[in-house]
């Protein structure tokens, strides 16, 4: 499973009173990790706060995010130290490229080419530009940016705008909600996953926990694009999807390379309600992503802490 089809935070200021990921370890275990904005701070910043060695200590993902203008202008060596950072931490990776690729091709096709094969992905504006061809980055998950005080006080009907960026050939698409400028969780249709930009004001107030998912399941990946990694969506529940995802021959392998982590996850899956997730000794992306499963049933069916 992708850290991409997981809740996470995108985090702006170093010094914006963020730095307590004890406190969504404890309140907020449905956050799985943080994107850390290196267009305005440096890498050398964030590594000066206690942000990335408490991300390591409880468990969550990090990795840079940026997006690459100044004044309106595309600037490709934002792309490229944004990149130069996630190398060197070894992380994913996120590029925000907004107004500044309208009808700018080359801007895109820049971003694509110089991502590679990186575990990295778009945050965009959320309809899509005419002026772009968005198939270059179709292998690319797409993060729509849904923001009310920002887009006129529209509405979207995510499933629509998602029907809409499928079309344009982007396999898969996760929402973002603005949690800024007095938006609040109820404006919101807050189905798993998805992610809330930026994380500052709520984590300097303690106020993550509103913004909980109130229901899981959300489809990201177009299945007529093949199938995904863990293929939740595709059935009728999430219990029948650990099942199905047990029986696959993937799994037997992972079983098979794996049989700690198994027994970890299986002793996980059978706990009872308010047992905390293991947070060590899952280091595959198959084993997470079963973790990643089984607190969504959780929240889906009331019985999580």
């Amino acid at each position: 499973m992708s850290s991409w089809a997981t809740c996470f935070l995108f985090l702006d200021n170093p010094r914006g009173g963020v730095e307590d990921i004890a406190y969504l370890k404890e309140k907020a275990p449905w956050i799985k990790g943080i994107l850390l904005n290196v267009h305005s701070h440096t890498a050398e910043e964030w590594q000066a706060t206690t942000v990335i060695d408490k991300c390591k200590a409880n468990g969550l993902f990090y990795g840079p995010w940026a997006r690459p203008e100044k004044h309106g202008v595309f600037i490709p060596e934002i792309v490229d130290y944004c990149i130069s950072v996630s190398d060197k931490w070894k992380t994913l990776g996120l590029i925000n490229p907004e107004k500044e690729i309208d009808s700018n091709q080359d801007a895109l096709n820049y971003i694509v080419a110089k991502v590679g094969s990186r575990d990295y992905a778009l945050s965009v504006q959320p309809t899509p530009f005419a002026s772009i061809d968005w198939s270059v980055a179709g292998h690319l998950p797409i993060l729509p940016q849904i923001m009310p005080v920002d887009q006129q006080g529209k509405h979207y009907d995510t499933e629509a705008l998602k029907q809409e960026w499928w079309k344009l050939g982007v396999k898969c698409i996760y929402m973002t909600f603005g949690v800024f400028g007095g938006m609040k969780p109820t404006d919101f249709v807050l189905k798993a996953p998805y992610s809330l930009f930026t994380g500052d004001p709520i984590m300097a107030s303690y106020s993550v926990e509103p913004w909980a998912p109130t229901s899981s399941g959300w489809v990201g990946c177009n299945p007529n694009e093949g199938e995904d990694d863990m293929p939740v969506g595709t059935v009728k529940s999430l219990n029948d999807a650990y099942d199905d995802i047990l029986n696959s021959s993937a799994a037997q392998k992972w079983r098979t390379d794996n049989p700690g982590e198994y027994d970890k996850v299986q002793k996980y899956f059978n706990a009872p309600s308010g047992t905390e997730a293991p947070t060590t000794g899952i280091n595959t992306e198959f084993g997470k992503g079963l973790i990643a499963l089984i607190e969504g049933k959780r929240f889906a069916d009331g019985t999580h802490a």
